[in-house]
């Protein structure tokens, strides 16, 4: 029997609008993104939490998130991917493309963009999350150890972390 698997979500941090000539997928960090995901990284870090995936949307400001989770985390490169498809991706896609996770990876961190990581971490736990914030991170256990179990109100809620209140 493989490990029972661990859900964590992570809504990229502040972006800047300050370049009106970016697209949207381009956009970088913000001053205060840049101040908060080291900051909510660490305090993952010190509990302890080392994913085996981070997958992260293709988008500029995510995937700068997602690397300083990388770096802070001690993941190590070949452990980020940037899936293009988690840019745009509803929550519909969005939750099926976590039950397509190998069974092998208990533990599996997702970076991307709202409303669909907020749709997505509500409907997963039956007594819902609210409203994530930039920076936010859900920590959700499934208690099974396949990934195609993942569906709505089956996962127990570990830990919520707003940037605002860590």
């Amino acid at each position: 029997m493989r490990e029972p698997k661990t859900l964590i979500l992570v809504r990229h941090a502040k972006a800047s609008w300050s370049n009106a000539r970016l697209t949207d997928h381009d956009r970088p960090l913000h001053a205060r993104g840049i101040r908060d995901a080291p900051r909510m990284a660490e305090l993952l870090s010190s509990r302890g939490v080392k994913p085996d995936l981070i997958v992260s949307s293709s988008a500029v400001r995510a995937l700068t998130t997602a690397r300083v989770f990388e770096s802070e985390l001690g993941v190590g490169p070949d452990a980020l991917i940037a899936e293009e498809a988690v840019y745009g991706a509803d929550c519909e896609r969005l939750m099926e493309m976590i039950r397509e996770t190998d069974d092998h990876l208990a533990c599996v961190m997702w970076v991307g963009h709202n409303p669909t990581f907020t749709d997505v971490a509500n409907a997963l736990v039956r007594e819902g999350v609210g409203h994530l914030p930039t920076c936010s991170v859900v920590t959700l256990a499934l208690g099974v150890d396949a990934w195609n179990e993942v569906g709505e109100g089956r996962l127990t809620l570990v830990s919520l972390d707003l940037p605002r209140e860590s």
